[in-house]
């Protein structure tokens, strides 16, 4: 009786051994896995938004003034931005958007800028658009309703040639970019 009594403590402290490694290593290991994944989700949102906005852009530039072309972009963040001649980037145009922990963010991606609420921290993507001088700083900034899709509607109104400067402006769910000189 007693064996038995000793192999059953034995069997329960190796299966209680075991829950601890799980509980231990494995689930925060999920967690972290988890996270990842999300921001590389984000990342990769942020890439595709830029690059349709940017596309619609080159075309409008390509097609002269008057022309007109709408994107659609879709947001899984509350907090983003779009920048236009970007002091951090030095890009045409910027698309940022918000991490709640600095650990998270990847290197390339980490700024703290005082223009944007500090102490947050934003990944920012930028676009260089030949064709635009991007010295003036603009930018439309959604502060937790950034959720959705937004229409983003591109105008190029620069009837005096050469160069375009890159005008912001918002309107609940619409974006409009304006090329003027």
């Amino acid at each position: 009786m007693r064996n038995k009594a000793q192999i059953t403590l034995e069997t329960i402290l190796i299966i209680s051994f075991f829950i601890l490694i799980l509980v231990g290593v494995s689930i925060p290991m999920g967690f972290k896995a988890s996270e990842a994944g999300r921001d590389t989700a984000r990342v990769l949102e942020m890439r595709n938004n830029l690059e349709k906005i940017s596309s619609a852009i080159n075309a409008v530039l390509a097609q002269g003034p008057g022309a007109v072309r709408t994107v659609t972009v879709t947001s899984n963040s509350k907090r983003w931005a779009l920048a236009t001649g970007d002091p951090v980037t030095h890009a045409s145009i910027s698309y940022w958007m918000e991490w709640e922990s600095r650990e998270r963010i990847a290197a390339e991606l980490a700024y703290s800028n005082s223009i944007f609420s500090p102490p947050s921290h934003f990944g920012g993507l930028g676009r260089n658009i030949t064709g635009i001088i991007a010295d003036n700083f603009n930018y439309t900034y959604f502060n937790g309703d950034g959720k959705g899709s937004f229409e983003v509607r591109v105008e190029n109104k620069n009837t005096a040639g050469g160069d375009s400067h890159l005008y912001i402006t918002r309107n609940g769910n619409s974006i409009s970019i304006i090329l003027a000189p």
